[in-house]
């Protein structure tokens, strides 16, 4: 990715040529730009030359700069779910970086299941069984809210399989916090057909 400056120095003069080398390109700052640089529009990215972070500008003031993850860090989550064995919904978590890669390693996961597909609160529902981590697809390291609400750990691969036993077949969000950025990613909705 070129800097937005040595973009303006490459394209010949033209309206608005600031603004679109802005919008191609990254700025640079030494070091964290909260409350340090403006960004030009929600969306810029920023280069934090002296410690080689990234940050996106998720508004328009001084401090709406939020840090991107660094490579090999979480940057996003995907979620698959599938039918398990009778009344079981198997949901593979994946996290990827800020390139889209699936990451491989131990990571540490909070997850919860959620009512809102903004993963806003814990499910107001319990499952009649279990949720725990699929055999051998992940850990439970703790169950902070029994059924609803836990810290998983990946397996080597880098994935975690949430399984949920549920008589009812509840329509739940799975739900997982960023460890970088603290931002929320949820699944699809779960439906009949995601339980075996």
């Amino acid at each position: 990715m070129q800097t937005a400056s040595r973009l303006k120095q490459l394209f010949a003069p033209m309206v608005g040529k600031s603004a679109v080398c802005e919008a191609l390109g990254h700025i640079e700052y030494a070091g964290d730009p909260n409350s340090n640089q403006t960004p030009a529009f929600s969306g810029q990215v920023c280069h934090d030359t002296s410690n080689d972070h990234w940050y996106i500008a998720k508004g328009i003031t001084s401090t709406d700069w939020m840090r991107i993850a660094d490579a090999g860090q979480p940057f996003s989550f995907t979620f698959a779910a599938a039918a398990g064995a009778t009344n079981v919904a198997n949901v593979t978590i994946t996290p990827k970086d800020a390139g889209g890669t699936a990451l491989t390693g131990i990571s540490n996961l909070e997850i919860w299941l959620s009512d809102a597909g903004t993963g806003a609160g814990i499910t107001g529902t319990t499952a009649s069984g279990t949720v725990t981590a699929k055999s051998g697809e992940g850990t439970v390291l703790s169950a902070l809210t029994a059924k609803k609400h836990l810290i998983g750990q990946t397996k080597a691969a880098g994935t975690f399989v949430l399984e949920i036993t549920d008589t009812a077949k509840t329509g739940f969000y799975v739900c997982v916090a960023n460890p970088v950025t603290g931002l929320i990613s949820a699944s699809d909705v779960l439906v009949t057909g995601n339980y075996g």
